[in-house]
């Protein structure tokens, strides 16, 4: 990682804990994948280092994914089911 440790902050501060327990730095917060040669490429991974409002920096990583042909007529189907599903789970909350 190129990034500096992206926990433990004072809250709405660029400090590290300067708390009594007076915690180590460290990078807690993870992106996991699967790797897979010739189909998921890691492009970039860092940290957002100007927001302040937690102990943790937000992490995030962008990656270049290789896919088969996508069928239009099954994405449509396949986002359907998935709408329907959280329709339904957004009743019983």
């Amino acid at each position: 990682m190129t990034f500096p440790p992206t926990y433990k902050f004072d809250k709405n501060s660029t400090k590290y804990d300067s708390s009594k327990k007076n915690r180590v730095p460290s990078w807690c917060d993870r992106i996991l994948w699967k790797k897979c040669p010739g189909k998921v490429k890691l492009q970039a991974m860092g940290s957002n280092q100007d927001i302040l409002f937690s102990d943790h920096r937000p992490v995030f990583a962008q990656f270049e994914i290789t896919t088969n042909k996508i069928s239009l007529e099954k994405t449509l189907q396949m986002e359907e089911v998935y709408f329907q599903s959280m329709r339904f789970q957004s009743l019983h909350l």
